[in-house]
């Protein structure tokens, strides 16, 4: 049936996948998916891939942390906070691993890029660590992980921050005055109302796929329907139809054709053999 032909493309699809340039490195990222997700469609596996893949490139970048933790101002702070970022993430891997559970793994992940950002802005002494380009990731990631609405609560709070309270901490409640201090305003609402920005950019793109994706899917149904009203017609027909390949090989018959052929000599015609010879 439909259902049937379209788990058998999706899996078609899977294997192509593998065997081009980078298979093998997707095949390695599914190792941290459940044997269900490693079934969805596509276009859900490749988010889950890149959900994967991101925590790792997190995981690896707080790796890396650890090892200059020995020259950081507040090593015993830096420590926590990189020790319970490393948690979060290897329960958001467990739970794509063992629970199959894709949201809350996807919220644990961009919540806590969004606690880093907020918690290295609000420990680092250079006040121009705010509009760092690595804040303008959150929104796209979490717009591409949870969806625009999830990515927005997301993105919105740290934005805030960025915008009013980075700022204040070296204005108002620290040294900076005159032109310093005009500029470290300038620089971080800039960089909030780029979070914002690359927020809207990414639903808009997001919508975009999902109205294609859409799409897609009603035209599939259609054609599926027309298929089956077809198969129908001509299987209830009292004429005698077939389909043939360009040897003359049988592809598929109707049962009016079956049941003459069955007459003519005693069996059914077989899928792939000669029928005009």
């Amino acid at each position: 049936d439909g259902h049937g032909r379209g788990n058998v493309a999706d899996a078609s699809t899977r294997e192509q996948s593998w065997q081009k340039p980078g298979g093998s490195l997707l095949r390695r990222l599914d190792v941290f998916l459940s044997e269900p997700l490693r079934r969805s469609p596509p276009e859900e596996l490749g988010r889950l891939r890149m959900l994967v893949l991101i925590t790792l490139v997190l995981v690896l970048l707080d790796g890396l942390t650890i090892g200059f933790l020995p020259v950081s101002p507040q090593p015993w702070l830096h420590g926590f906070v990189v020790a319970l970022s490393l948690g979060l993430y290897a329960g958001a891997l467990r739970l794509l691993r063992w629970h199959a559970n894709v949201e809350t793994a996807a919220m644990m992940v961009c919540s806590t890029i969004g606690l880093m950002l907020v918690f290295m802005a609000s420990t680092s002494q250079w006040p121009y660590s705010a509009s760092h380009a690595a804040s303008m990731l959150l929104p796209a990631l979490s717009v591409y992980l949870l969806g625009p609405r999830r990515g927005f609560f997301i993105t919105l709070p740290v934005s805030l921050f960025i915008a009013l309270v980075h700022p204040l901490r070296f204005t108002v409640f620290g040294t900076l005055t005159g032109a310093p201090a005009v500029q470290v305003w300038m620089l971080d609402t800039s960089a909030a109302f780029c979070m914002v920005g690359s927020w809207a950019v990414s639903w808009l793109h997001s919508s975009a796929r999902d109205l294609a994706y859409q799409a897609r899917e009603q035209a599939l149904r259609t054609l599926s329907e027309s298929e089956h009203k077809l198969n129908a017609l001509i299987e209830n027909t009292d004429d005698q139809v077939c389909s043939l390949d360009l040897q003359g090989r049988l592809i598929v018959a109707n049962s009016a054709m079956r049941r003459a052929y069955r007459e003519r000599f005693g069996r059914e015609p077989l899928p792939g053999e000669p029928i005009l010879s």
